[in-house]
């Protein structure tokens, strides 16, 4: 794929397209790239036979209404099983070469500290430049970034955020973190003035920060000249108001 003029912010798709198509699918990755979104979000679990699922949940009942865990199946077993109307879960590494050559971001959010020895082994034989590797396992992906220093490691908070919040930032910044993920739902528990300060006080210690999951296409353009990066189920619509935006400001 030929290269795009790179966005600011970031436009990254929730798992994939997920508001019209199966989440963490090739079909909803496929349609996120065709809508010009700049990248991929997705979620990493290990399977019984430690091979790298792109799945979000750890039980199989929301996505295709079977029981069982995804690391209680196979690889092959899990390809068995229909995931919406009619996909099957992808392996991250049988889709590497489609997602790498979109030449597009990608954020893998680890899910379960167990990938990262399986993750580290794929990254070093088939590395790739616009990689983001998150989690609310703080834990995770430091020990990744130890075993490979080059990669950018991400941060996701939740609706809470650290009491000490300089001294998390300074912490952050010894790890060698690249970005902050903060929650657009921190402004229905403390407010747009105090998510703002959030993402200031980030970026002034030299962070990227990333919102998810930004859908509203008011809030997009209410931060979008504040952060870095915009997580997002529905691209087209942040496309789209985006476009609108710039358009309705040209004189005619």
């Amino acid at each position: 794929m030929e290269d795009r003029e790179e966005r600011k912010p970031l436009i990254l798709a929730h798992r994939g397209y997920s508001k019209l198509f199966t989440e963490n699918t090739l079909e909803a990755f496929v349609r996120a790239s065709e809508v010009y979104a700049d990248g991929f979000e997705m979620d990493l679990r290990l399977t019984k036979d430690k091979k790298i699922a792109i799945t979000h949940d750890a039980i199989l009942d929301r996505i295709s209404g079977s029981e069982g865990s995804v690391k209680g199946f196979t690889s092959e077993q899990l390809k068995n099983i229909k995931i919406g109307s009619r996909a099957s879960m992808p392996l991250l590494e049988d889709i590497w070469d489609w997602l790498t050559n979109t030449n597009l971001w990608i954020n893998l959010e680890l899910k379960e500290r167990e990938v990262v020895p399986h993750l580290v082994k794929l990254l070093r034989s088939r590395p790739y430049e616009k990689l983001i590797c998150s989690s609310f396992l703080h834990s995770a992906v430091y020990e990744l970034k130890a075993k490979l220093p080059e990669i950018r490691i991400g941060l996701l908070l939740e609706k809470r955020w650290p009491k000490n919040w300089e001294e998390f930032l300074n912490l952050a910044k010894e790890r060698g973190v690249y970005s902050l993920h903060l929650p657009i739902g921190l402004i229905a528990i403390s407010g747009k003035k105090k998510l703002s300060y959030l993402i200031e006080s980030a970026k002034s210690c030299g962070f990227k920060v990333a919102l998810w999951t930004v859908d509203d296409p008011d809030l997009y353009l209410l931060f979008k000249d504040k952060v870095d990066m915009i997580i997002t189920n529905d691209p087209i619509s942040l496309v789209s108001s985006e476009l609108y935006e710039a358009f309705r400001g040209k004189k005619i």
